[in-house]
């Protein structure tokens, strides 16, 4: 057995279930805990009691009925796609890690809740830690004893991490603006800092959203001083519930615009190829779609950073406040990962220029790999030692981006996806853990000795998150402690898909040369991380709309379940679509041109659905699993599978091309 296989054996189950006894006999012992855990707690009901009731009718009905719809659920789930096959190339999933698997199984017995006072301290501190963990595998610092401090916390999902930063971000940007209303209602005069006379009424509306977040902070904090050191701890707390009735959290977004009728609707800048749960957040927290704005994106996918900044400087020239600028760490669509460093670069020069804007990186689907860019002691690896391992990734400029993430104000991970875990586990971490206090629904500055215990404060995390009870926490920790999230351990796991991934680029070139008399295979953009996109056209063809259905009938060939069981289908991958939101007009043309498209065929607005297109349909491949290389029968998985993509690219073309779909001559 290799090294890699050494390593990778203990932590799934396997595609040939290599660790049945070992998952079979481990929940059987924690089964047999924890009734003896229940037993020793109720010791007052007896084994007579038990027996009593099986031995009724209705128990037993009871039970046959249990067994039958258990069964009958199994038998479907039999029929779903095997995201634990490494043939598997769809969507967002793979097989589990063990350790995550059997902790989530195991809460389960006892399903803890983290809102119950005092008996949910122990998740609520296993919630925390899966933060500071995930936190430092993103470069945060997370000892209290410098600052800022990050702390984190487990959502339901990636979505509701998305919302929680335009959240955290809304209360940065409007705080300034309450403080103000609050000073000039109380008459108070306060200093903006130590090193300025300038009073925090002074300042207009524009400067006022355009404090960062550290600012906001050590603002709250040094007005608190004065007061205190002016008129007394009483004045302080007065001042700061006066501060709330001031707040957007208070009066809604109608009644606070008009009060600070100067002030502007902030904008929100994404990419255009980010997750649809931006828009909703929009209209969620009453922001209104109008003020999304969707950025550019190169051929690469990634922001056009010439584009966001033309933006920040009209924006400046006009005084329109941004409230965030997101940046991606791995799109859903394609796995490209935005140029933050470059973000972090034009945050600062236009922060110098009076301009400042809430930064959040969307990770959820790139999250994890920030594990191969860590050292054991949480320090970040040069690009020289990772390149030891890999032949091209990573590129400096994905370098600089995964170096960068620490930079940001908030970052959303899908510990689902990367991270091997069961679904509906996503995570937030912010860069400032103080930012709890902006959020709170008690703020913890109006209590009567003002002095805010942040270790205890962030234990009453449903006092300003979005969510209440949620699952995944202790999966997530306990998965991290067995696998820290580093390149000597978690990374190593995920190391193996960036190798399948450069393989695989390799490996198609031979496929599109054994295809050149039958179809245009193409590779649309270069892949940034583990995703991979084909584009495919018939020779001859130049009708994007037949290219269209062409590429879905291969689709459904790949995908389609057998009529017989889930075993029977050799492979699976998925499929998405470019529009002209993905690509610049050059970029458009350079792609229909090496394709063999009409560019007159590609439309934004569609006038003869017989001729033209709004979208380019690709394959999408997912290389989610560390066996991609693990050779079966003398071929690894991905040989089989570009033999298998072969054969039924052939087999659709043929069966087409007597049709008048497709005209095709492979001579």
């Amino acid at each position: 057995m290799n090294t890699k296989s050494n390593f990778l054996a203990p932590w799934f189950i396997g595609s040939y279930y290599e660790n049945d006894d070992f998952l079979e006999n481990i929940f059987i012992e924690l089964i047999r805990d924890h009734m003896e855990w229940r037993h020793n707690t109720h010791p007052e009901i007896s084994p007579d009691n038990r027996r009593c009731n099986s031995s009724k009718p209705e128990f037993g009905q009871a039970i046959d009925e249990m067994k039958q719809q258990l069964h009958h659920l199994t038998a479907n789930l039999k029929q779903t796609v095997g995201f634990n096959s490494p043939q598997y190339f769809g969507d967002l999933s793979s097989d589990l890690l063990l350790p995550g698997l059997i902790a989530q199984l195991a809460t389960s017995l006892y399903n803890p809740n983290s809102l119950l006072g005092d008996k949910a301290l122990g998740t609520i501190d296993v919630e925390l830690q899966a933060g500071r963990q995930i936190a430092r595998m993103l470069g945060y610092n997370t000892d209290p004893k410098t600052y800022p401090c990050a702390w984190g916390h487990i959502t339901s999902g990636g979505t509701t991490a998305n919302y929680e930063s335009l959240w955290n971000a809304r209360a940065v940007s409007f705080y300034p603006l309450a403080m103000k209303a609050a000073a000039k209602k109380l008459n108070i005069e306060l200093k903006v800092s130590k090193s300025s006379n300038k009073l925090l009424t002074d300042y207009n509306s524009w400067q006022c959203q355009n404090f960062s977040t550290d600012d906001v902070l050590a603002l709250q904090k040094y007005c608190f001083q004065q007061l205190i050191d002016k008129s007394g701890r009483q004045a302080a707390i007065n001042f700061f519930k006066e501060i709330n009735f001031h707040r957007v959290e208070h009066m809604g977004m109608a009644s606070f615009f008009a009060e600070h009728w100067d002030a502007k609707q902030p904008l929100v800048l994404i990419p255009s190829t980010a997750h649809s749960s931006w828009g909703k957040a929009m209209k969620l927290l009453g922001f209104g779609s109008n003020q999304l704005i969707p950025l550019k994106v190169n051929n690469r996918m990634r922001i056009d950073i010439a584009s966001l900044e033309r933006i920040l400087m009209q924006a400046e020239q006009k005084k329109m406040p941004i409230l965030t600028v997101v940046g991606i760490l791995g799109t859903d669509e394609f796995g490209s990962i935005d140029p933050l460093a470059e973000i972090v670069q034009l945050r600062d020069h236009f922060y110098n220029k009076g301009l400042n804007f809430y930064f959040h990186v969307d990770a959820a689907w790139g999250g994890y790999l920030c594990s191969l860019f860590r050292n054991e002691d949480d320090s970040l690896v040069s690009r020289d030692e990772i390149k030891k391992t890999f032949k091209h990734f990573p590129s400096q400029t994905i370098y600089d981006a995964f170096a960068a993430v620490n930079e940001a104000d908030s970052v959303t991970v899908n510990p689902y996806k990367m991270g091997y875990l069961p679904f509906g586990t996503g995570a937030f971490i912010s860069r400032n853990r103080e930012i709890t206090t902006l959020l709170s629904q008690n703020n913890p500055y109006y209590s009567d000795n003002g002095a805010v215990d942040i270790d205890e404060h962030l234990k009453q995390q449903d006092d300003f998150i979005l969510e209440g009870s949620k699952s995944g926490a202790i999966a997530c920790c306990l998965t991290h402690k067995v696998l820290p999230l580093n390149k000597n351990h978690f990374g190593k796991i995920l190391s193996e898909s960036i190798l399948g991934s450069e393989y695989f680029i390799e490996r198609i070139q031979v496929t599109i040369k054994n295809l050149k008399n039958w179809v245009n295979l193409v590779i649309p953009m270069e892949p940034d991380s583990i995703l991979f996109c084909l584009a495919i056209n018939p020779k001859n063809n130049k009708s994007l709309v037949r290219m269209n259905r062409y590429t879905q009938r291969v689709y459904k060939k790949l995908h389609e379940l057998s009529d017989d069981s889930v075993q029977d289908d050799a492979f699976f991958c998925s499929s998405t679509s470019l529009t002209h939101n993905d690509l610049a007009m050059e970029d458009v043309r350079t792609l229909l041109k090496t394709l063999g498209i009409k560019k007159n065929s590609f439309v934004v607005n569609i006038e003869e659905p017989k001729l033209q297109s709004d979208s380019i349909q690709i394959l999408r491949h997912t290389l989610l699993n560390p066996w991609l290389l693990t050779e079966i029968n003398g071929k690894n998985t991905i040989d089989r599978y570009c033999d298998y993509l072969e054969k039924v690219i052939i087999e659709v073309v043929k069966k087409e091309s007597s049709s008048t779909l497709i005209a095709v001559d492979p001579s």
